[in-house]
């Protein structure tokens, strides 16, 4: 590790007095060159983007900034696969001042190694000097924790924060058709069983296959939707009074599967699900195959919008998720915390403006930086956003655009999302101020707490990593074999639980645990 290893808590108390060294301050100049500094930055082009520009520097974004700080940008973006298009950056010695990626967590050691194999540069000190506002945000939400390592280096700088209107909530779950619930007389179901006599009627009322479940998408494991009723997680490890346990061996689990068996033999899913992602279960409530489906809030005025078309009484709404008891509190339900993962941005170790980088980095973080890069600049040849008496909004040249470009698309084009670093109220509110989505997000975050989650900022070392590697991918393979199995009647829970779970424990699962509790103590002590 590089020698330094101040206490984040020191750099914080220092920032009033740091603020005067050298660096933009807060409401001055954000001018950082005079056009006599170019800085590479590499950095994946989002869809949109890349069927209007050959770079980033041709963004109208961008060009605002590069007049607002007066640097040059150019830009490096990944074509192809990106796993093998960042190795080949990376064993190139050709670097780019900056990285915006989010494989320097694959890079062997991660971040940190990195910094001691002399590609990445450790930015503490330089932060410290010139990033006052990457300070003064990360200060007033309390999350430094969550940008640091275990020994204190800044390794996830830039990684968007949610702000206040998305943070703690809940966007992920299911949606019904409740033109359906409406013809049936039934109100939306609370518990398990309100589920079961809901999946019936609607069988009954024609849906052959109800309900489409995204086994293969890694949102429906992490979000434990319909596990968390019995206290446990879809896949995965949580809390359990401290410690940390694997939900797949869990008593909780074992129920869960059998629920999962009774609602397959019943026909309520088929095996589709096995290989269903979330865009798949949400195609498959458009095209009226099925009535309940797993869905992103975000989606709910797409799928009615679309499902018009085969129905003009489609309507959907988000449905609680489910739990044995009307009353039950679920404390394994994911809710957006403060720090996402993801991309962030680094310093190359071999850049001749490491300042500069560090002063760019901080002007992302400038209030006026983060309003830029979620709506666009707004001028009359881009005219991305309006100021009303309720606020800003987006355009109709942006929502209806006269191209019959999708919204998407102009947003990709206009404004500038890879470079936000905390997500805008504004912007946000905007996007779900819809009935049907709020309706959802409400539904979903019910009664439901992420109390029991494991900490996902949570790090190991290189030692513990590959320890873990090694133990989690038999163990995985082998857990998600057996849950199919269990479900679909190939294996019995009667007869062959208990081998399952000696299977596992042969496994060594007990070590796993007590490598992930170990990083979960090192996270909450930094």
């Amino acid at each position: 590790m590089k020698r330094f290893r101040k206490t984040i808590s020191l750099a914080l108390a220092l920032m009033t007095a740091l603020l005067a060294i050298s660096c933009v301050a807060e409401g001055e100049d954000v001018k950082i060159a005079n056009g006599d500094v170019t800085l590479t930055i590499y950095i994946n082009m989002r869809p949109g983007a890349a069927q209007a520009y050959t770079t980033y520097a041709e963004h109208p974004v961008v060009q605002k900034m590069m007049e607002e700080t007066g640097l040059n940008l150019e830009f490096i973006h990944p074509t192809g696969d990106e796993a093998t298009f960042f190795n080949v950056t990376v064993a190139s010695n050709e670097w780019p001042d900056l990285w915006c990626t989010g494989f320097f967590a694959s890079y062997p050691g991660g971040v940190e190694g990195a910094m001691e194999d002399g590609v990445l540069l450790n930015i503490n000190e330089l932060t410290e000097q010139c990033a006052p506002d990457f300070l003064n945000l990360v200060n007033e939400y309390g999350v430094m924790r969550d940008f640091i390592s275990d020994s204190g280096v800044i390794v996830n700088m830039g990684q968007v924060m949610n702000c206040d209107y998305v943070y703690d909530k809940a966007f992920l779950g299911f949606i019904v058709r409740k033109d359906v619930l409406d013809e049936l007389g039934m109100e939306l179901p609370v518990t398990y069983d309100d589920w079961d006599a809901m999946l019936s009627a609607m069988q009954e009322a024609g849906f052959s296959t109800p309900l489409a479940i995204p086994f293969a998408d890694g949102n429906f494991t992490m979000y434990s939707n319909l596990a968390a009723g019995y206290g446990v997680r879809h896949g995965d490890f949580f809390l359990q009074d401290g410690r940390v346990v694997y939900s797949p061996v869990q008593d909780g689990y074992r129920e869960y599967l059998g629920m999962l068996k009774d609602w397959y033999e019943k026909g309520y899913f088929n095996a589709d699900s096995f290989a269903y992602n979330l865009s798949n279960a949400k195609e498959a409530m458009q095209e009226g195959k099925v009535a309940v489906a797993y869905s992103h809030a975000a989606h709910t005025t797409t799928v009615q919008s679309i499902g018009v078309a085969i129905d003009e009484d489609f309507a959907v709404a988000g449905l609680v998720q489910p739990r044995k008891n009307a009353d039950d509190v679920l404390n394994l339900v994911y809710r957006n915390v403060r720090t996402s993962n993801g991309a962030a941005w680094y310093v190359s170790a071999d850049t001749k403006y490491p300042e500069e980088c560090v002063k760019f980095l901080n002007y992302l973080y400038k209030p006026e930086t983060q309003r830029l890069a979620a709506w666009g600049v707004g001028t009359e040849a881009c005219p991305t956003f309006e100021e009303t008496e309720n606020g800003r909004v987006f355009t109709e040249w942006m929502k209806a655009n006269p191209e019959g470009l999708d919204f998407q698309i102009m947003k990709d084009r206009y404004i500038l999302a890879p470079f936000q670093t905390i997500y805008d109220e504004e912007t946000e509110q905007a996007q779900y101020n819809y009935p049907e989505k709020l309706q959802a997000i409400e539904s979903f975050c019910w009664n439901a707490n992420a109390d029991a989650m494991y900490p996902e900022k949570s790090t190991m070392t290189v030692e513990e990593s590959s320890e873990y590697a090694q133990i989690m991918n038999q163990i995985k393979t082998y857990s998600d074999e057996m849950m199919q199995k269990f479900i679909t009647g190939l294996a019995s829970l009667d007869d062959d639980w208990d081998t399952y779970v000696q299977q596992i424990e042969a496994l060594n699962i007990n070590r796993a645990c007590q490598i992930k509790q170990d990083a979960m103590e090192r996270y909450y002590a930094r």
